[in-house]
């Protein structure tokens, strides 16, 4: 399941209240609510969940994924700008502004898949951050898999899930 490009063991357990999380969903890229509960159960596997965020073009109609979102505490962003990838461009903007604020988060989780994020991933690491990608299948870039210290398949997220497991 896991692909690494590295050679740190990723197996050992973790004391959660030590890491902060930041959940930086584009909604453009992987259009699934049903995800979020388990996406929020793995991050909370993994440490305090400090911000959650989803973005997508618009979020201004009533829907059910609007409505699953804000149940689970998520930031809905609504993208106005009109040229390609402005979700992209607004969701590394505001990792960076994470990572450079107060109490930065200590490992960042996207939920896309597609090559656009790998400046953004590059220097999140070059800033010691621990950086965890979800794509859906057929959508999922190979220089992101490389770059990432985890990777996953979307599908697979009720099964890391399922036993509680929490890798660091």
């Amino acid at each position: 399941m896991t692909r690494k490009n590295n050679n740190e063991a990723i197996s050992q357990p973790i004391d959660r209240a030590r890491y902060l999380i930041s959940l930086h969903w584009d909604y453009e890229n992987v259009a699934d609510s049903r995800l979020a509960q388990d996406l929020v159960r793995f991050c909370q596997l993994r440490g305090e969940l400090q911000i959650q965020k989803v973005y997508a073009n618009r979020w201004n109609r009533p829907s059910n994924a609007r409505t699953t979102f804000e149940n689970l505490g998520f930031c809905l962003v609504s993208v106005l700008l009109k040229c390609k990838n402005s979700a992209d461009y607004k969701c590394m903007f505001d990792c960076i502004e994470a990572a450079q604020g107060g109490a930065p988060p200590d490992i960042f989780i996207f939920v896309a898949g597609d090559g656009g994020y790998a400046h953004v991933i590059r220097l999140l690491k070059s800033w010691g951050k621990r950086v965890i990608i979800f794509a859906r299948r057929g959508s999922d870039s190979r220089l992101l898999k490389r770059l990432a210290h985890e990777f996953y398949f979307v599908d697979e997220l009720p099964v890391l899930v399922a036993g509680g497991s929490n890798h660091a």
